[in-house]
């Protein structure tokens, strides 16, 4: 699975949306996933190969449900089943990744209406 490209020096743990952009990226896996012809969205052909054969080298789970919970997490947006776009998420560029960050859940306020 080809890397996604970092500065020289110390290699940080690669992240979610790296991994994912690699794996993703990687020829090898077309059958399962890859780039549709626009380069801005992806497609998973079968979710449940992909999680048994290629998430276990991955991630560290087996689960396409927790895949599609961190996208969401990431702020992708499914548009048609097993079709997935994010702005910053484009084949052939890595410039944009870092600025996708996980978005945190709102935090439950103490005394927040109640009764």
């Amino acid at each position: 699975m080809p890397a996604v490209k970092r500065p020289a020096g110390k290699q940080p743990a690669m992240s979610f949306i790296g991994k994912s952009y690699a794996m993703i990226s990687d020829p090898a896996s077309d059958h399962l996933l890859s780039w549709d012809h626009d380069g801005e969205t992806f497609s998973v052909r079968n979710p449940e190969r992909l999680a048994l054969e290629v998430f276990p080298a991955v991630f560290s789970h087996a689960s396409y449900p927790s895949f599609t919970r961190a996208l969401n997490a990431y702020g992708f947006r499914q548009v048609a089943r097993n079709k997935w776009r994010h702005s910053d998420f484009r084949r052939g560029s890595t410039a944009g990744l870092d600025s996708i960050q996980r978005r945190r859940p709102p935090s439950k306020r103490a005394g927040a209406a109640g009764g």
